[in-house]
C-alpha cells in the first residue's frame, strides 16, 4: 500500500535509565535538570553514559524518535505510513529498523552509526 502520511527526522535508540539526578550530577560535574535536553560530543555521551550505566537501573531500550515514533502510532491506527531517515549497520539499527512496523520502510538507509538517546528517570518518575 502506498503510504499517504510521510515522517522524517530523529530515528533513534532510547536507552531508559532510572538515576538520582544528584548522584549523577555529582560523579558527572555537569547540572543536568529533569526536562532538559542535550546534544553531545560523542566522547561526552561515552563518559555520561558509562556513569549513567553503573549508577542508574536499566528500564529498557526502545525505537524512538517523534517523527518515527508518531509514523508506528499512526500506522497502528491504519493509517498508511513511510519514513524517511538513517539508521546505522549496528545491532541498534536492527532494533530501530525492525522497530519501524507497519511502516513503509523502503526509504530509511542503513550506513554508520545509530542514533542513541539516553532518557533519565529519577526516581520520583520525573524525566
Amino acid at each position: 500500500m502506498k503510504p499517504e502520511i510521510i515522517g522524517f527526522g530523529a530515528l533513534n535508540v532510547d536507552l531508559i535509565y532510572q538515576i538520582d539526578w544528584r548522584s549523577l550530577n555529582k560523579r558527572i560535574n555537569l547540572s543536568l535538570q529533569p526536562g532538559e535536553e542535550r546534544v553531545l560530543a560523542p566522547e561526552e555521551f561515552t563518559s555520561i553514559w558509562k556513569a549513567v550505566d553503573e549508577t542508574g537501573h536499566s528500564q529498557g531500550k526502545s525505537g524512538g524518535g517523534q517523527a518515527a515514533n508518531t509514523m508506528v502510532a499512526l500506522s497502528q491506527m491504519g493509517f498508511p505510513c513511510g519514513y524517511i531517515g538513517r539508521v546505522g549497520n549496528d545491532k541498534a539499527g536492527e532494533l530501530l529498523y525492525n522497530s519501524m512496523q507497519n511502516v513503509d520502510k523502503s526509504h530509511i538507509r542503513r550506513q554508520g552509526q545509530s542514533g542513541i538517546a539516553l532518557c533519565l528517570v529519577d526516581n520520583s518518575g520525573s524525566k
